[in-house]
């Protein structure tokens, strides 16, 4: 008991019950009554109503004290007692009801806040664009989102309660169930906190790739999953297309690399290294510039960058040189490409190589230039010059015919040497032909 009860109940115990306090009051009236009838009887020639003065006077003198000691005394300390408990009582009310009014206004704060929270999270579950799923342990659905319904075609409605089977292909549904009565039996599963590519089953049966995140939780001894679910349909579409565009430019025959913004190699496919000489290992990372054959004025480069750095196309017949130092011509278009805000990022060359086709140009015109020179040496030949079909003697100007080696060594500067082809060699002299290996036989082979 505490030191505050012991007072309290001190204070109550010394106010004297109704029985011993009339007790206490009969003595004190008895023990008047004595002490009157004592001073009467030596007081003799005291007058009636003397008398009743004295008895009344020492009755009080002995009464008073009495009550107040027992009664009034007690009674008094028992009211501020009261009083200050009272008081204590109110004052402990009004922090109780004080206590309670902030207690009530957090759990309100608290209860708003939390239906804030679940509105809030309702919303950007129903606003996501991936698929929202939850459900109980025994895999059925309790929790659906405006996405799930637009991947797989169910309505709120019709798929709540549901098991999850029906979002799946048959091929999946066994082995689903086995791994729910695992995880609810031991708490594992590989397929918590990951994300894996499986098919899903939409509500007209047909079947789409799709990408899945789960997480599970437990809550008043009852487990839950939520399923994250995208639908991955052009992605694997992209990434077809990525792996067809791809094999074609690996395998096309043009000469292919792409740069970043500043310049430096980050792919080459098989025609690049073909021409060039450098592998990939080699040129991932370097610079066009190790192609430069000094055939390029500084102009020309300017006019290169200038060009593709401000978005445009740039096309041109280069002159560049190979890892063995030779030379090689190609027709190359560079191409800018730039991302969805309009950056450039990256620089993409093609190029169709015709270093033989240039060679043979070069060939052609020294051919012609070799012809030219010959022709400028002759200097009277014109006009229409009769030559025989048969002995292929040539007529002159006066009319007689002479062999064409005399007319044009008549007729310019030209002089001849003389030696017989390999068709006269096989003709005439079959056995030197065939030591000589000039025979049509050997020119086949």
């Amino acid at each position: 008991m505490s030191s505050k009860n012991k007072k309290l109940s001190w204070q109550r115990s010394s106010i004297l019950s109704p029985f011993l306090l009339l007790v206490v009051v009969a003595l004190s009236i008895f023990l008047s009554e004595g002490i009157i009838m004592y001073l009467l009887q030596h007081l003799h020639s005291l007058s009636p109503q003397a008398e009743g003065i004295i008895d009344a006077f020492i009755l009080t003198l002995i009464i008073f004290p009495v009550l107040y000691i027992f009664v009034f005394r007690p009674m008094v300390r028992l009211l501020r007692k009261n009083e200050e408990a009272h008081r204590e009582l109110e004052k402990a009310n009004t922090n109780l009801e004080i206590k309670v009014a902030e207690r009530t206004s957090e759990l309100t704060t608290t209860n708003k806040a939390l239906r804030e929270s679940e509105e809030r999270f309702r919303s950007v579950a129903q606003s996501a664009t991936e698929a929202i799923i939850v459900s109980d342990s025994d895999g059925n659905i309790i929790s659906w989102n405006g996405s799930a319904q637009t991947i797989f075609g169910y309505i709120e409605e019709e798929i709540i309660g549901q098991s999850l089977t029906l979002l799946l292909p048959e091929r999946y549904r066994d082995a689903h169930r086995n791994g729910l009565a695992r995880y609810r039996a031991t708490e594992k599963s590989q397929m918590i906190g990951k994300t894996k590519e499986y098919n899903g089953l939409r509500k007209d049966g047909s079947e789409f790739p799709l990408e899945l995140s789960l997480s599970a939780w437990k809550q008043d001894d009852t487990i839950y999953f939520c399923g994250i679910i995208r639908d991955i349909t052009e992605r694997k579409q992209t990434e077809i297309r990525l792996k067809t565009l791809s094999s074609a430019v690996e395998q096309t025959a043009d000469n292919v690399f792409i740069t970043d913004n500043n310049g430096v190699i980050q792919y080459v496919n098989h025609a690049f290294t073909k021409t060039t000489g450098y592998s990939s290992e080699e040129a991932i990372g370097k610079t066009p510039r190790i192609l430069k054959s000094g055939k390029h004025d500084q102009r020309f480069y300017e006019e290169l960058w200038g060009t593709i750095r401000s978005g445009y196309v740039f096309s041109a017949s280069f002159i560049n040189k190979q890892k063995n130092g030779e030379l090689y011509w190609d027709e190359k278009t560079i191409t800018p490409i730039k991302d969805q805000e309009g950056v450039i990022t990256h620089f993409v060359s093609t190029a169709k190589d015709f270093t033989k086709q240039k060679l043979a140009e070069q060939e052609r015109e020294k051919l012609l230039a070799d012809l030219q020179e010959a022709f400028a040496n002759i200097k009277t030949l014109k006009g229409l010059i009769p030559i025989c079909a048969s002995c292929k003697k040539i007529r002159d100007d006066k009319g007689f015919w002479q062999q064409v080696e005399g007319y044009i060594m008549e007729h310019s500067d030209a002089s001849f040497s003389h030696g017989i082809c390999p068709g006269c060699i096989e003709k005439l002299y079959p056995e030197i032909a065939k030591k000589m290996n000039l025979t049509s036989k050997g020119k086949d082979n």
